[in-house]
């Protein structure tokens, strides 16, 4: 395997890749209270609220390169080599590809609480119970897609890089195929060359939390001392993610 000979002082650019990416975040929730004074010293409140959030995010990145070796796949073809300012790949060393990467997240869920409230002056009662759900779920696949994409050419492409600018890259990008004939990078028909070598989608794909909390705090004044009392229970069920 012929190497292009690069150095610190000479170095090699074989690749470049020119992405583009959108994001898209949404949210809904509903909520509600009620209050309610059942006696003069008594008050019961109820309140529930529902949401749902969504992430879509999605990339689309062209990789350009040359290959690191310089010689060629067939005895006819023509060898690599580089310079300050460019770098000419070796037939059948190169590739052109894109990759896509595409995300659809959700979050949603609701809590429900109950609370009592009775207040006479020397005895205070306080009682909460509540609810709640969380969940998290992936609609890609739902959805007909993969969260990435990953492709290779068909057929073998050597790749050259002119006018290299340090800050931006290349100004030209050319391609050509084993015969040597160019490739037109913006013809439609280009996309011919690719095929699909990866398909992946994310793990897990949903999951789900559960917690259940009660709560009760009573209390008596008392002329020399004071009595409180109560208790809290708190269970959390978390489900596992599949």
């Amino acid at each position: 395997m012929r190497r292009y000979g690069a150095s610190p002082s000479q170095p090699l650019l074989d690749r470049v890749r020119y992405g583009t990416g959108t994001s898209i975040f949404d949210l809904a929730n509903i909520s509600l209270k009620a209050d309610w004074r059942v006696t003069p010293n008594s008050i019961l409140s109820g309140s529930f609220e529902t949401y749902h959030w969504r992430g879509l995010t999605e990339s689309f990145t062209l990789d350009r390169n040359t290959g690191n070796n310089a010689t060629p796949t067939v005895g006819t073809g023509v060898r690599g080599s580089h310079g300050a300012d460019f770098t000419m790949g070796a037939t059948g060393r190169g590739g052109i590809v894109p990759i896509n990467n595409f995300n659809n997240n959700n979050k949603g869920g609701y809590k429900g609480n109950i609370r009592y409230g009775y207040n006479a002056g020397d005895w205070k009662i306080d009682w909460q119970t509540g609810y709640s759900q969380s969940r998290f779920w992936r609609s890609d696949l739902k959805a007909g897609t993969f969260n990435i994409l990953a492709m290779a050419n068909n057929v073998p492409v050597r790749v050259e890089f002119h006018d290299i600018e340090p800050a931006s890259g290349p100004r030209t990008i050319r391609a050509f195929a084993n015969n040597n004939r160019e490739l037109d990078l913006f013809d439609p028909g280009i996309n011919n060359n690719f095929r699909i070598t990866t398909a992946s989608a994310a793990s897990p794909q949903h999951g789900t939390s559960n917690v259940l909390e009660n709560k009760l705090d009573i209390k008596k004044d008392a002329r020399f001392f004071s009595l409180p009392g109560g208790g809290a229970d708190r269970r959390t069920a978390p489900g596992a993610g599949l």
